[in-house]
């Protein structure tokens, strides 16, 4: 899947690629932080402010290629938005997002730290493309968005 299409919607690209990370095995973390970074570099307004200060992609890289995944993930959220990891019954790691400016949280689930991570930040942000569109429904009450 391309993440990184500039043809599909921001927000979309967001959504699938928070589901990517939930079903993902623990060695696709690197391929996936790659992904969510370019994603994130390709934000646009209002989100393109809280995303030009991204870690440079060769951090990234240097993070990755030393087994460091988690820490490039968390990285990604560091300055921008507020984390909580935990790590589950069986094996399970959990962490929720939120991003500064909103009230609403995303939380998932995924084999290892890092995708655990990523998919609850994709998730926090693609959730602010649904609760634009829910406003244009007219639908009231949108409910928080979780992938565990």
């Amino acid at each position: 899947m391309d993440f990184a299409s500039p043809s599909a919607d921001w927000h979309q690209r967001l959504s699938d690629l928070s589901l990517a990370c939930a079903g993902a095995a623990g060695t696709e973390a690197g391929c996936l932080l790659r992904a969510t970074r370019r994603l994130l570099s390709e934000a646009p307004a209002p989100w393109d402010s809280l995303f030009a200060g991204l870690p440079p992609r060769e951090d990234c890289d240097a993070l990755i290629a030393a087994g460091a995944e988690a820490a490039a993930a968390l990285a990604l959220v560091e300055g921008r938005g507020s984390y909580m990891i935990s790590y589950g019954p069986g094996g399970q790691h959990l962490a929720t997002v939120v991003f500064e400016g909103r009230s609403g949280e995303a939380s998932a689930q995924g084999a290892n730290l890092a995708l655990a991570v990523l998919g609850a930040l994709a998730a926090s942000l693609a959730a602010t493309g649904l609760g634009r569109a829910a406003l244009r429904a007219k639908q009231v009450g949108q409910p928080a968005l979780r992938l565990n």
